[in-house]
């Protein structure tokens, strides 16, 4: 995705967040994490507004 881009790839979300996809997919469904977006059957993104408010306080952040 682009610096101007909503969104980002997993991969660019593992880096930010230094959690392994699994972990990641752990924390989303107890609603400690965002909830990643499916684009289609094969590409699945996050809401970048959404990891940097996760970014900036992790264990107070919660799933509105």
């Amino acid at each position: 995705m682009t610096d101007q881009s909503p969104f980002l790839r997993p991969n660019e979300v593992e880096k930010i967040s230094l959690l392994s996809d699994v972990t990641r997919w752990r924390h989303e469904k107890t609603g400690n994490f965002p909830r990643r977006i499916k684009i289609t059957d094969r590409k699945i993104v996050y809401r970048k507004s959404d990891i940097e408010n996760w970014a900036r306080d992790p264990e107070g952040w919660r799933a509105r």
